[in-house]
C-alpha cells in the first residue's frame, strides 16, 4: 500500500506514539548546558532505555590518529523512534556499531537497561545498509538463524518465522533464496532476522538507502507499522531528512567530525504523517537548519533543503 492511501485516511491510528515534549540542545555554541551532574542531553526521563555517556571513538595513533567521535550524549527511552542524521562521514554509523557491542568505545560509556555494553547483546538487534543475507540459506532458514544460534527450540523458531514473515509481508516467499528476492524483500527479510530473537532495542543504519524512491517509502510505512505493533525503540540512521521527520519521534543531529550530538529536535506529529501538510514542512525546515549550522564552513556535503541548492 502506497503513502498516499495512508495519509488519505482521516483518522489517527491506535499505533500513534506520543514523543517526548520540548527540543533539547547539547552544549555547545549556543550555550545550552547538560543535565547536570549526568553527562547526557537534556532531562533523563525515569528507565531510559539506553544511554549514551561521553562516548568518544579514535581511530589510529601517532600522526594518523582520527578523533570520529567525541562526547557524544543522548538516551532513547522506551518505544521511543529515534532517528541520527549528519554530514556524510561524522561516525553515525559508528555510533550504531558501538552502541550494538560490535566496535569498543575510545572513551565514555554505553548503558542498555542500566548495564554497560561490552559486546553484542540478545536483546539488540541490527539492521546493516545492505541485507546480508546468507545466500545459500532459504528466507526461513536466514530468519532463524539468531534463534538457533541462541537455542530457541525447533517448535518454537518455527512459529517466530512464520508470525515475523507474514509481518513483513513474505509468507509466500519462505522457501526463496535471497538471489531471487527484490532488493526491497530482501531488507524486509533483514528486518524479519532482526526482529526475531525479540530485541528491544533495533538499530538500522541507513536500511533503505539503496532502494528506488516507491520501495523505500513502501517500507517506511511498512516499518512504522511493524514497529507500533511491537514493544521496542529504534535508533534509525538515515541521509534523508524527509525519512527521519517521516519516521522519527526525535530526531538526532550529529556535528562534523568528530561527531558528537549538536541538537535534538522533537517530532510531535500524529501518525501516520502527511509529507505535504504545514506541520512537516516546519519540522523539515528544522532539521535543515540545523544540518546547516553543523555543515558551516562545509561545501558540497550532506543534503540541503529542496530550494536552497
Amino acid at each position: 500500500m502506497g503513502r498516499a492511501a495512508l495519509q488519505e485516511d482521516g483518522h489517527t491510528p491506535t499505533a500513534d506514539r506520543t514523543p517526548g515534549a520540548g527540543r533539547e540542545r547539547a552544549a555547545g555554541p549556543a550555550g545550552h548546558d547538560l543535565a547536570a551532574g549526568t553527562g547526557l542531553v537534556g532531562e533523563v526521563p525515569p528507565g531510559a532505555r539506553l544511554i549514551v555517556e561521553d562516548v568518544g571513538k579514535v581511530w589510529g595513533s601517532g600522526a594518523r590518529e582520527v578523533v570520529a567521535l567525541k562526547d557524544v550524549n543522548f538516551q532513547v527511552r522506551p518505544d521511543e523512534f529515534l532517528c541520527v542524521i549528519g554530514p556524510s562521514g561524522c561516525g553515525k554509523s559508528t555510533i550504531l556499531h558501538i552502541i550494538a557491542g560490535l566496535r569498543p568505545a575510545s572513551m565514555g560509556r554505553v548503558l542498555y537497561q542500566g548495564r554497560e555494553v561490552h559486546g553484542p547483546h540478545a536483546d539488540i538487534g541490527m539492521v546493516f545498509q545492505s541485507p546480508s543475507l546468507f545466500p545459500w540459506k532459504t528466507v526461513e532458514k536466514n530468519v532463524e538463524f539468531g534463534m538457533k544460534n541462541l537455542g530457541v527450540p525447533r517448535p518454537e523458531r518455527k512459529e517466530r518465522v512464520e508470525e515475523l514473515l507474514d509481518l513483513v509481508g513474505l509468507v509466500e516467499f519462505g522457501q526463496a533464496y535471497p538471489r531471487e528476492l527484490s532488493g526491497g524483500m530482501a531488507q524486509r527479510v533483514a528486518v524479519a532476522r532482526a526482529l526475531a530473537t525479540r530485541p528491544e532495542l533495533l538499530l538500522m543504519d541507513e536500511p533503505f538507502g539503496a532502494l528506488d524512491a516507491q520501495t523505500r517509502e513502501d517500507l517506511q510505512i511498512e516499518l512504522v507499522r511493524i514497529w507500533s505493533e511491537r514493544s521496542s525503540s529504534v535508533v534509525f540512521v538515515t541521509h534523508s531528512v524527509q525519512e527521519a521527520v517521516y519516521l522519527a519521534d526525535r530526531v538526532l543531529v550529529v556535528t562534523q567530525r568528530p561527531g558528537r550530538v549538536s541538537e535534538i529536535i522533537d517530532v510531535p506529529l500524529p501518525r501516520p504523517r502527511d509529507v505535504t501538510s504545514e506541520e512537516f514542512r516546519i519540522v523539515m525546515k528544522a532539521a535543515y537548519r540545523a544540518l546547516s549550522d553543523v555543515r558551516s564552513g562545509a561545501s558540497g556535503s550532506g543534503e540541503t533543503e529542496p530550494g536552497q541548492r
